[in-house]
């Protein structure tokens, strides 16, 4: 464990402490949002009654992060032969920043106090005193609702995040060669493809996206900005229109096609030994111009300016190896790109009695080949990727493989059990 691991396992227990509060304001808010929410739905079907404006002012909250507004009336009707006084504006009844909105409103009660005009008001038909003036969802709703959906999202991959590092590293000081049992599927000699791995940072860009607009774009928008701040709302919603458009594709992706699986001649792959796959297709699938590649990432928790060095003795023994392809570089999900071979298929690929595609693979990768390594602090993934044009989509999968390197006895056991 190196001094970056070290002092991480230090600050552990107090960045828990430090995360607490925020997941209790977390909590609250998306509670409270779900709260107001119910109410929103129930206020649909309240009863329309004329009601009057007896009192309307426009108030200003002064506070660090500026001022907030919000409009407060008092106002009476009548339902079941009852009178009742009420001072419900609206459901959340929480001020904003948004004062063009409150301003609107502002008047449009201040003129029926002045003309004595009925003001349309809702009532709960099931509890006559409760009431409100507009029942629409005004902003603040959406506002609590987002920032509470995506911290409760970022709550709960932090905690799976940090149970499957635990159990990674433990795996990984007891015995290196039990990180097969990380996942079920490679214990089970397969593969399954990781869809869900490219579909969820697909997703959390759109929640983000969806979120900013919701908290910034909308009250922008009301307040009547300039054109140079238009543009920026423009932009805004376009990156959160592809982030959307990009989500739902890969969504649609994964119900079409399913989760392929590929399944491995043997397990783990070892460097310098030929091993044969079959990729297959979790449904039927028409496709043609399959093509494959043999990919692999390395990431490293940097210390300082300089590059982590098991790091740059990976890339030194990557350099050596046949098959790489010189615009091999970029960095993605499981990290930066730092190999890349071409494997052709053993066949075309055929339909089995289900319907769905069996594509045989032929995976070799040459001695001293650097092994998976699941280290939340250091990280190479080996990802066989599959493309193939089809329609109305077209098909994509990716398959995490478990590449170690294995004792000698055990490569004659694979060789015994394989004559």
């Amino acid at each position: 464990m190196n001094s970056k691991q070290r002092k991480t396992e230090r600050l552990a227990p107090w960045l828990l402490l430090f995360g607490v509060p925020f997941l209790c304001v977390g909590l609250g808010t998306l509670t409270f949002a779900c709260l107001r929410w119910h109410t929103f739905f129930r206020a649909r079907s309240w009863q329309p009654v004329a009601a009057t404006i007896q009192q309307a002012d426009l108030q200003e909250h002064p506070g660090s992060e500026g001022t907030t507004y919000s409009v407060e009336a008092t106002y009476t009707y009548e339902s079941k032969g009852r009178r009742y006084t009420s001072n419900r504006v609206d459901i959340t009844g929480l001020s904003s920043g948004d004062q063009p909105f409150h301003w609107r409103r502002y008047q449009e009660l201040k003129r029926h106090r002045d003309t004595g005009l009925p003001f349309t008001a809702y009532v709960n038909p099931q509890n006559p005193s409760e009431s409100v003036l507009y029942r629409q969802a005004d902003t603040s709703i959406y506002e609590n609702l987002a920032i509470g959906a995506f911290g409760a999202c970022v709550l709960c991959l932090a905690a799976w995040a940090i149970r499957k590092w635990n159990r990674i590293r433990t795996l990984s000081e007891c015995d290196k060669s039990r990180l097969l049992l990380v996942r079920a599927d490679w214990r089970q000699g397969c593969v399954r493809a990781s869809m869900a791995r490219y579909l969820l940072p697909s997703c959390i860009a759109a929640v983000g996206m969806i979120a900013v607009v919701s908290i910034f774009i909308i009250p922008w928008a009301s307040a009547g900005a300039p054109v140079l701040a238009w543009l920026a709302i423009g932009l805004f919603l376009l990156i959160a229109a592809l982030a959307v458009f990009r989500a739902a594709q890969r969504l649609a992706t994964l119900l079409v096609y399913g989760t392929p699986v590929l399944y491995l001649s043997e397990v783990p792959v070892v460097p310098g030994r030929r091993v044969v796959a079959a990729l297959r297709t979790a449904r039927p699938l028409a496709a043609d111009r399959w093509t494959l590649s043999l990919e692999c990432f390395a990431w490293a928790s940097s210390e300082g300016s300089g590059e982590d060095p098991r790091l740059t003795e990976v890339r030194r023994r990557l350099q050596a190896m046949p098959g790489r392809r010189p615009t091999v570089s970029g960095t993605t999900w499981y990290g930066q790109r730092v190999y890349c071979q071409e494997p052709s298929p053993l066949g075309d690929a055929r339909s089995d009695h289900t319907g769905a595609l069996m594509l045989p693979v032929a995976l070799e990768l040459p001695k001293g080949t650097p092994e998976t390594a699941l280290d939340p602090y250091f990280r190479i993934t080996w990802a066989l990727s599959a493309k193939a044009r089809a329609f109305p989509l077209s098909f994509s999968a990716s398959f995490e493989l478990p590449v170690f390197a294995v004792p000698e006895d055990a490569i004659q056991k694979m060789d015994d059990a394989h004559r």
